[in-house]
């Protein structure tokens, strides 16, 4: 299964089957971040909230984490190295994620590309929402092995607003996903994110 297209604004793909359902990495993910003493020796920071449960760990910090962060990088034809840390988030019923758009600099960075992998089913609920996207809003379902990824800057450097998203509130069940943020050296001018495959 490849990358399709599911907006042309922002360049918003999917991987239904990123993941294998049958493989454990997933599974894997899940177990680390949820385990207080990975955690703690790992020195993650992380918080409880309306947002559900969020950590954020060095790529580095596991061998599956790197593999995915290859992976992600090899599909959409991006540099790995642009990739430092993952974010992991976990919502259960009634936690969701305000609208918002990944745009930040630093460090004469960009953050240009947002990956994020579904690694939990929700029963109900919890889908991601590009309210602005073009030619018509998009909604993802939840799927284990999911992978979505889109631009939050346009071709001119600029904010792509059409790249705000959130994420609906879990109605039943449960929702986890790890997020991949791609910064790139400033000004990042003439972006579009077409996979390889997709060219």
């Amino acid at each position: 299964m490849a990358w399709t297209r599911l907006a042309d604004t922002p360049d918003l793909w999917i991987h239904p089957e990123f993941l294998d359902p049958d493989d454990a990495a997933g599974d894997i993910v899940v177990a680390l971040f949820t385990d207080p003493g990975w955690c703690a020796a790992h020195g993650l920071y992380s918080q409880q909230d309306a947002t559900g449960f969020c950590a954020e760990a060095p790529v580095a910090s596991h061998p599956i984490l790197l593999a995915l962060r290859r992976r992600l990088a090899e599909g959409l034809g991006l540099p790995a190295e642009a990739v430092d840390t993952v974010r992991f988030r976990w919502y259960r019923a009634g936690e969701g994620h305000p609208p918002h758009v990944d745009a930040y600099s630093g460090d004469e960075l960009e953050l240009a590309v947002t990956a994020l992998v579904y690694l939990g089913d929700a029963d109900e609920g919890g889908e991601t929402l590009f309210d602005l996207a073009a030619p018509a809003p998009v909604r993802v379902a939840p799927t284990y092995g999911t992978a979505i990824a889109w631009n939050s800057l346009d071709a001119r450097g600029g904010v792509e607003r059409a790249s705000r998203h959130r994420g609906i509130p879990v109605v039943s069940g449960e929702k986890g996903s790890l997020l991949f943020f791609f910064w790139l050296p400033s000004p990042v001018v003439g972006l579009k994110l077409i996979p390889p495959e997709g060219r």
